[in-house]
């Protein structure tokens, strides 16, 4: 047998999920007008979003200058020959006419 008092309460608890909600709708209104305002791909410190920009904060800092201090002590000092082969340039070059 089905109760009654839960039927009624489904019921009204689904109407109400239905219903709009005025809080809702003035959010999503307000989200979309500044979605309109500033395009998604750029922020107003770091510029579009498909281009590199630094990181400027004193931590990204830190860490960037023990990461070169690491680096530094793994590679050891520069070399004094250079040992990759010669350039070879342009292979099309070859075929053209001077």
């Amino acid at each position: 047998m089905v109760n009654p008092g839960i039927v009624a309460t489904t019921l009204l608890l689904s109407a109400a999920v239905a219903l709009p909600m005025p809080a809702a709708n003035a959010r999503s209104t307000a989200m979309q007008a500044r979605a309109q305002e500033t395009p998604a791909t750029e922020t107003s410190t770091n510029g579009p979003a498909d281009r590199s920009a630094p990181r400027t904060d004193q931590n990204s800092m830190t860490a960037h200058a023990q990461l070169l201090e690491k680096a530094k002590q793994a590679l050891g000092p520069p070399g004094t020959t250079d040992l990759a082969p010669p350039p070879t340039g342009d292979p099309s070059a070859a075929r053209r006419p001077q």
